[in-house]
This record gives structure tokens, sequence and C-alpha cells, in this order.
């Protein structure tokens, strides 16, 4: 193991930064329950994304991992974070997000075929997954009703929020603020 991922390991720092899917989560999940179970490890964890999102269902397992964990969770949006890694985001006891960063949130993309019945019973699947967000967003915002999260947040299209617009649709605790350097001054000749 290379030095500086023990180092982020004995800090509990998980970096996620590709695309959400049962397979890229599978370290960050297993580092979140080591974590738990390390009872020398009484610190905060911090996930930071910089994610484009991806599958729902490893998206859901990554948040109840979350709210399972003995260990307050503070996520750190980098970057940019859509859907799946939005919906990660805002699951965090403390929401933190870089001041140049953007984060999407939309509805749910199908990829449904098949026989009559098929899409019956995959249609009640989408119906509890678009269930299960709406009351995600109502658990995680300031909204607290299916419509106001339709009107605010979960729009037809494509929702691109900056920092301040996450702060102010209770999705967000707080923008970083940035470092200024002192500017070095290049002697003229």
């Amino acid at each position: 193991m290379p030095p500086e991922q023990k180092t982020l390991d004995e800090r509990g720092i998980i970096l996620i930064n590709t695309m959400i899917s049962k397979e890229t989560l599978a370290k960050a999940q297993a580092k979140l329950w080591a974590l738990h179970f390390n009872d020398k490890f009484q610190d905060e964890v911090q996930v930071i994304l910089n994610s484009p999102g991806g599958y729902l269902d490893a998206t859901w397992a990554f948040i109840d991992v979350m709210n399972a964990v003995r260990m307050p969770i503070r996520t750190v949006a980098l970057g940019e974070i859509c859907s799946g890694a939005t919906m990660i985001f805002v699951a965090g006891d403390t929401r933190i997000m870089a001041p140049n960063s953007l984060a999407m949130i939309h509805h749910f993309s199908t990829f449904t075929y098949g026989n009559y019945p098929g899409l019956l019973a995959n249609r009640k699947c989408e119906d509890l997954q678009y269930k299960q967000i709406v009351d995600h967003f109502i658990r995680c915002s300031k909204y607290k009703t299916e419509e106001e999260v339709l009107e605010n947040v979960l729009l037809d299209q494509d929702n691109w929020l900056s920092p301040q617009e996450m702060k102010k649709h209770g999705l967000c605790d707080e923008v970083m603020k940035s470092r200024l350097r002192e500017k070095k001054l290049v002697k003229k000749k």
C-alpha cells in the first residue's frame, strides 16, 4: 500500500472520484466498515467526492452503509458531483462544498425493455426508486413535501447548482473559503 493511502486510511479519509458502481464503491464501503469496527478510531470520517454519478443500486448501498456506521460522516464536494454522487454528498452529517464545485440533480434514467409482464414489474421498481429519491431529498434538504422537492430540486431537466444554491436549498452546510495565497513580487530588472 502506498504511504499516502495508509495516511488517508488512518485519518478516515475516503476518496470517491470515479463513476459510481458496485465495483468502484467496494473499497470505500470496506473502509467505512473497517473504521466502524476499529475501536481505536474515534474521529469523523471524511468522504471526498468528485464523481459523475452512476448506478442507483450502488448509490443506495453506500448511503445505507453511511447510515449504519457509528462515526459522523463529513462529505466534501470537489469539482463536480452529479446524480448519485450528489445523493451521497447530501447524506453526510456535515456537508461542505469547495467554492468551484458544481452539483447536478436529476431524475434517474431507465433502460427498460422486455415483455409486458416484465415491463410492469420494472415499472413497480421504478416507482419504488422514485419514491426513495424524493424521500431522500425530503430528509436531506429544507423541503418537507414531494411537491416542494419537485418544484425546487428534482426538476424535469438536469438541475445544475452552485455551492451557494445547494446551501440555499438546505443541501449543503458550508462553502469552503478559499485561502488567499501571498503574491510574490517579481523584481524588474
